[in-house]
């Protein structure tokens, strides 16, 4: 059944209890299922499984960046003679901590999120009736009306449409680009793309986990994809529709510079020496390779001479990018292999009209 259908039919029966909702996506077989609550009809919570009250309120502190939750409850707890969802939300809306107003517009984006993944998909329901379910919202009870979450889904794809093909939606995975790590010196962006951002889980899957907003955090991956950090894995698993730029450079400044100028193009992976170059070039499909001259070990030069000797490697587009400018370094760029060469500082349009005449 189409999830509007589906709104509509619990509409019109005003059905309270809980409703689970399944669907198949297709294209990644994955299975979403959740629990609605539902309330004369209206929607009031969505979850894949329903919180208890107690959870509940633990769950609004978190979204709504309450501190002192073990206070509230404690205090909802001695003001009321049963923990049902009504007693417990109505006894600490009174201490003025939350609002109603605050609670629905926190249910709502939870709503949205939630139903915009399953919104493109045939659902199947399980009814569980109860007209005891009290969860509900507002000094006058009432839930969150279906045609007014479904408004807002649909509102919300041309936002969507916006980030694409950056990102391709909100199904998409993201993918961490190799070295990246190493040129992100801001700890929570660190920290998060450690966490979150491990080839399995979806910017859908993310902002759920995170109970953010799946919009909100797409359009903040949309910059890591600009600075280069981030790239979207398509259902074989590769990356989509982006030739790969390998970045051979031991400046962390240097790599963050080429990965913002060329994100928006390519997927671009990092190393910092030679040995971690011939690496990533035994496991991916690099397209074309920026390389500087100066580095640990084995220089630029000597690097490309090795590539050149392995087959596989031999037409590889190599772009020599380094600050040394003399005729006899261009010379040597030439002899070991190099396509062409420029020099540091590069601007941007200059840098991608090159790698354009390789790839």
């Amino acid at each position: 059944m189409p999830l509007p259908q589906m709104l509509q039919m619990l509409r019109t029966q005003q059905f309270t209890g809980i409703v689970r909702v399944a669907a198949h996506i297709p294209d990644t077989g994955r299975h979403l299922a959740y629990d609605l609550s539902v309330y004369h009809g209206n929607l009031t919570m969505a979850a894949k499984n329903l919180p208890t009250p107690e959870e509940l309120l633990w769950l609004l502190g978190r979204m709504l960046k309450v501190g002192f939750m073990d206070t509230l409850m404690q205090y909802a707890q001695s003001r009321t003679a049963n923990y049902s969802y009504r007693a417990i939300l109505e006894a600490v809306v009174n201490t003025r901590a939350l609002s109603w107003e605050d609670i629905e517009k926190a249910m709502t984006e939870r709503l949205v999120t939630i139903l915009e993944r399953l919104a493109p998909h045939t659902c199947t329901i399980e009814s569980q009736p109860n007209p005891e379910w009290d969860l509900s919202y507002g000094d006058l009870p009432h839930g969150i009306d279906p045609s007014t979450l479904l408004e807002r889904i649909d509102s919300r794809k041309s936002l969507w449409q916006q980030l694409y093909p950056a990102i391709p939606s909100f199904e998409a995975i993201p993918r961490l680009h190799e070295g990246a790590l190493a040129t992100i010196h801001h700890e929570a962006t660190a920290q998060h793309l450690q966490t979150w951002v491990n080839g399995e889980n979806t910017i859908a899957d993310i902002a759920e986990a995170l109970y953010k907003d799946s919009l909100a955090l797409a359009s903040l991956y949309l910059r890591w994809v600009n600075d280069g950090l981030i790239g979207f894995v398509a259902n074989d698993d590769s990356p989509v529709g982006l030739p790969i730029v390998l970045s051979v450079d031991d400046s962390p400044i240097v790599q963050a510079m080429i990965r913002r100028a060329l994100g928006d193009r390519y997927e671009v992976i990092s190393a910092t020496s030679a040995i971690d170059a011939l690496s990533l070039l035994n496991n991916r499909n690099v397209s074309l390779i920026l390389l500087d001259v100066t580095m640990p070990e084995i220089d630029g030069f000597e690097f490309c001479r090795t590539i050149r000797k392995i087959e596989k490697f031999k037409e590889i587009p190599v772009i020599m990018l380094t600050a040394k400018d003399g005729l006899i370094d261009r010379a040597k760029g030439h002899m070991a292999g190099t396509n062409y060469y420029l020099t540091k500082p590069v601007d941007r349009d200059v840098l991608l009209s090159t790698i354009e005449k390789f790839i």
